[in-house]
């Protein structure tokens, strides 16, 4: 009788994190796997009213590297941290992963759990709705001890040791 009572005491305490709404992003994310650097860049200029150095709209002519075996091949930026919440106040981090100049994937950092279901809905990823056509895999994972992570790759990671590039060549 007493583990009964532990596991409903639990279930409660846990219950308010899971049943909180979750805020629609102010951006359209679903967007954002695939996106060439400076379109990414322009976008935060134009949403955001952040300016990228290198990346943003005024960028003509940038040829990324197509050679995973160069350290150039994974060149980027990172989203800027004070631009975070504005995308979603539970969030802590975006962090950005790049590859040959496009967005290979996009991990969203919460601040604390949220029920997985509730999450994808939010952002718009419901069960039984396919995925945009440049995105192949939306997946909510424990990331930290407090928090989860909504992962959303635009396409499969492609390394060095995929590419079997040796010393030499890097």
């Amino acid at each position: 009788m007493r583990i009964f009572f532990t596991i409903l005491f639990v279930a409660a305490t846990l219950r308010p994190a899971f049943a909180e709404q979750v805020a629609a992003p102010s951006l359209d994310v679903s967007k954002w796997p695939r996106m060439s650097l400076r379109d990414f860049g322009c976008m935060l200029e134009k949403s955001l009213g952040h300016r990228e150095p290198k990346f943003n709209c005024s960028l003509r002519s940038f040829k990324a590297n197509e050679n995973p075996c160069d350290s150039a091949y994974y060149e980027g930026f990172e989203f800027p941290a004070a631009l975070v919440s504005k995308v979603n106040p539970l969030l802590a981090s975006i962090d950005l992963e790049w590859e040959h100049g496009q967005l290979q994937s996009v991990s969203f950092d919460f601040k604390k759990k949220i029920d997985p279901v509730s999450l994808k809905n939010a952002f718009g990823f419901s069960a039984g709705r396919g995925l945009p056509p440049n995105i192949i895999g939306v997946d909510v994972q424990d990331c930290s001890h407090d928090g989860v992570c909504l992962v959303i790759d635009g396409f499969d990671h492609i390394g060095a040791g995929d590419a079997e590039c040796d010393s030499r060549s890097k």
